[in-house]
């Protein structure tokens, strides 16, 4: 063999490993990716089972947000979302459902819309037509109420414990008598 093609042979043969090598990388790279997906659903999931009231996609009523008469109280109102803040989307079939702010920006914001990590993009201009903040107050009175029902539960359920001993305590009573009137 010639220099030239002993130059060529060897290039071959240089080429052959790095190709190996990127699609190794770029096989890496989608099993990073996947694994950064997997990550973000189940965080996602975590964020909206931290919210008791409403999950990622659940349907909203009237009496869970607030629809702004007023669109500059409403731009107001939706410019002041964080990321991770829970707010109702007006979906294609015309249905509004409960979202997560993943990002914000000036002009636009993302929201994360199913438990999936699906997201819609919404630009400044829909705002108003297509994003409803949560109603605060129902929300509080959501909370509120199952944690004044679950003290309910609790001081029943004392209740009926003194209630019982005290039954069994006054039946041994009786017996007492009872028999004590038999001698």
């Amino acid at each position: 063999m010639n220099k030239p093609e002993q130059q060529a042979s060897n290039t071959k043969h240089q080429l052959t490993p790095l190709f190996t090598d990127e699609t190794d990388a770029s096989e890496d790279d989608e099993e990073v990716k996947k694994e950064e997906k997997r990550r973000e659903r189940k965080k996602e999931e975590k964020k909206s089972s931290s919210n008791p009231s409403f999950n990622i996609g659940d349907e909203g009523k009237r009496r869970d947000m607030i629809k702004d008469d007023d669109k500059d109280v409403a731009l107001k109102r939706i410019a002041a979302l964080q990321p991770d803040d829970g707010a109702f989307i007006r979906r294609t079939d015309g249905k509004w459902t409960y979202a997560t702010v993943k990002k914000m920006e000036s002009d636009s914001i993302l929201f994360i819309v199913n438990p999936n990590g699906s997201s819609k993009d919404y630009k400044k201009k829909y705002w108003v037509s297509h994003v409803r903040v949560l109603n605060k107050e129902k929300e509080k009175k959501r909370s509120s109420s199952s944690a004044k029902d679950k003290d309910d539960e609790h001081r029943l359920s004392k209740k009926r414990e003194k209630k019982e001993k005290k039954s069994s305590s006054s039946s041994g009573r009786s017996s007492r008598f009872n028999t004590s009137s038999a001698r």
